[in-house]
């Protein structure tokens, strides 16, 4: 894995080595988080990523515009778990990563912040260690963060992508919404929460929601197209549950704790 720098509020730094990853802990004084608060309230929606260990007093100081596009790690232990994540957030090249076996306890929570389709691989590689999905599992899951990103926060209509698949402008047209003013600023959020007796994943998106019980209800021979079936395959990826929540923003996923 390709190393990194890696800044702790409260520390110098120059522009010349800006850091690929910023941490804010308990150690970071009122005075620095609101100095990074400056950075990143100002800088590009393509800055380096910023995370949030525990709950350090200085947090009630962020603006929620910049709060809303950090990585968290609450009640964890610290240490190789920090790192592990660190290395997970920073990487590059998506490597095959490996997480502690003992990442997350009962009470333990990670969020992880999402915005593009590099996010979500990237995303979906750390959750897959995190929480042992399988292969199946592993897709599922990575289906539904996709479609928290394309048709959530870039609000890209079943039939929209349909025509762009037929004519070859898919990827153009989501670097397209990407780059809006009424896109660019929408992230999702992706939880993983251990409870005592099982490892709750969620996703939330920022989009204005949609009917979700037709997909869940069809079966996967229902649907014909060259698309359209994530929903489906997810709940055929071996999860215990799968629900939407209200308006469609929201779902979660319960898998068995890994052992």
């Amino acid at each position: 894995m390709k190393p990194f720098p890696r800044e702790v509020a409260g520390a110098e730094s120059s522009a010349a080595s800006r850091p690929a990853l910023t941490v804010i802990d308990r150690s970071s004084d009122t005075g620095s988080a609101l100095a990074l608060a400056d950075r990143f309230g100002t800088a590009t929606v393509a800055g380096p990523p910023l995370l949030i260990v525990g709950d350090p007093p200085c947090v009630e100081s962020l603006p929620a515009s910049v709060l809303r596009r950090c990585h968290r790690l609450r009640a964890a232990a610290p240490g190789p778990v920090i790192d592990w994540l660190s290395d997970a957030i920073g990487s590059e090249s998506l490597p095959a990563i490996s997480a502690p076996g003992d990442f997350l306890q009962p009470g333990d929570k990670v969020s992880l912040a999402v915005r593009t389709l590099s996010d979500v691989a990237w995303c979906k590689n750390a959750v897959t260690s995190i929480a042992r999905l399988s292969p199946v599992a592993s897709s599922g899951f990575g289906e539904l963060l996709l479609n928290a990103v394309e048709h959530g926060n870039l609000e890209i209509t079943f039939e929209q992508k349909t025509a762009l698949l037929d004519s070859g402008g898919w990827h153009d047209e989501i670097r397209r919404r990407l780059d809006c003013p009424a896109y660019r600023d929408r992230y999702a959020v992706v939880s993983v929460v251990r409870r005592r007796d099982v490892l709750e994943l969620r996703i939330s998106d920022e989009g204005t929601g949609f009917d979700w019980r037709p997909y869940t209800e069809a079966g996967i021979s229902s649907v014909s197209g060259r698309h359209g079936r994530g929903i489906i395959l997810a709940q055929a990826s071996g999860f215990l549950s799968l629900r939407y929540l209200g308006r469609g923003s929201d779902v979660i996923l319960e898998i068995a704790p890994p052992a």
